[in-house]
C-alpha cells in the first residue's frame, strides 16, 4: 500500500517512521534537526505551496503541502481498504 505525499510523489506505508506538522521544525532546536540532514531531504513543496508536514522514513525525509492529518487519514484508508 502506498500513501500520496503530493507532487506526483508516493511511497510505501511500511517505509513511514512518522508524520509531523512541518511548524514544529521551525523552533530553532528543531531546525537543527532539518539542518543536520539535509541530504536526505526532499521538499515536494512547489512554488508558493506551504510547507505542512514532514514525513519521516528511514532513509528520507519529505517535506509536503499536505496537511499531516489529512496523510494520516489517507493511510488510515489504505490500511483498512488494503
Amino acid at each position: 500500500m502506498f500513501l500520496h505525499l503530493g507532487n506526483d510523489v508516493s511511497i510505501k506505508l511500511k517505509d513511514i517512521i512518522s508524520i509531523y506538522d512541518y511548524d514544529i521544525f521551525e523552533i530553532a532546536s528543531n531546525k537543527k534537526y532539518l539542518e543536520n540532514n539535509k541530504e536526505c531531504l526532499i521538499d515536494m513543496t512547489g512554488d508558493g505551496q506551504k510547507k505542512k508536514s514532514l514525513i519521516v522514513t528511514r532513509d528520507v525525509l519529505y517535506i509536503s503541502a499536505i496537511l499531516p492529518q489529512t496523510l494520516k487519514r489517507r493511510a488510515l484508508l489504505a490500511i483498512d481498504n488494503g
